[in-house]
């Protein structure tokens, strides 16, 4: 990997955001099957220098001081590039991820690559941030307002198309993994995109956010009484119609947060519509599954559903 590298580009090492900020201690990652490898080209070079005295050292000149490429709030980052390049060598697939790129217009202007993830199965699993994720400034964060179920799914796809024009996706063999509201977008994706999305698992999923509580629904939402429309399309209920897939639905029935009552709600929509579903639930269990054997059955299980329908 270290071939046709430029001054101020390394490959396979964690740049300094992600070893400080970000918990991501490495550059590289083995798919599980060891055919492919997974790896960051980071380039530097428009990173401020700051410059560290040795002051306790009993010498001076340049054995006394180093150089840190820092990026100080408000200057520029390492652009972060990500490649997954065959075992046995061969031509780079380059993912169109580009960290801290200012020129950029579109993706990569305000991305940080905080983790790559193999499935055991050599599968390829990736997390995007579709418009409305919070911490990203509100601009990014408003495209949500009155359109939970629609910008949100849209951008999944967009991300889904892209993995496959890259050929690392194909399509009916893509599925989704998400808790929360992260269940809420999985199920919506499976629903609204059936051609691309072959398969979802929904843990404590928002089904109607007319059940959901005031201080989030309504920031993004506003009233129920007041924006209907918006409500009805962002119902998992209202896309059932369309549902091909496989859903593997999870839920704890003590669940303070999203009430079991959500999936409730969504089974007996898929009842009517005549559409297959698998349930897990856990009777003693709250939002997510804490307890120890709780959590390695769910694994267990979703592992398996995810093998079976991929």
């Amino acid at each position: 990997m270290s071939n046709h590298v430029a001054p101020f580009q390394t490959r396979g090492l964690a740049e300094y955001i992600a070893q400080e900020e970000m918990e991501r201690k490495t550059g590289i990652w083995w798919s599980p099957d060891s055919k492919k490898l997974a790896f960051t080209e980071v380039d530097s070079s428009d990173v401020p220098l700051y410059r560290i005295m040795h002051q306790g050292k009993n010498y001076t000149g340049p054995n006394a001081q180093e150089d840190h490429a820092y990026p100080f709030a408000g200057e520029a980052n390492a652009k972060v590039h990500l490649g997954v390049v065959p075992s046995h060598g061969g031509e780079i697939t380059w993912m169109d991820i580009l960290c801290g790129d200012q020129n950029k217009s579109n993706s990569g202007k305000e991305e940080y690559l905080a983790r790559v993830i193999w499935m055991h199965n050599g599968a390829l699993a990736v997390q995007l941030d579709n418009r409305g994720t919070s911490r990203r400034g509100l601009q990014f964060e408003g495209h949500l307002k009155y359109n939970i179920g629609r910008v949100d799914a849209e951008d999944q796809l967009t991300g889904a198309e892209w993995l496959i024009k890259q050929g690392l996706a194909v399509p009916g063999h893509i599925g989704m993994y998400g808790w929360s509201y992260g269940g809420f977008l999985s199920a919506m994706c499976l629903a609204r995109f059936p051609e691309i999305f072959c398969c979802a698992m929904a843990g404590a999923p928002v089904t109607a956010w007319d059940g959901y509580d005031t201080f989030y629904t309504e920031k993004y939402m506003g009233l129920p009484s007041e924006n209907k429309d918006a409500y009805e399309f962002g119902s998992i209920m209202h896309h059932v119609k369309n549902l091909k897939g496989k859903l593997l639905l999870v839920h704890g029935m003590m669940d303070e947060n999203v009430h079991f009552r959500h999936t409730t709600r969504l089974i007996n929509s898929l009842i009517v519509a005549r559409k297959h579903y698998e349930l897990l639930i856990f009777p003693d269990e709250r939002h997510m599954p804490r307890g120890l054997p709780s959590r390695l059955y769910m694994e267990e299980r979703i592992l398996e559903f995810l093998d079976r329908n991929l």
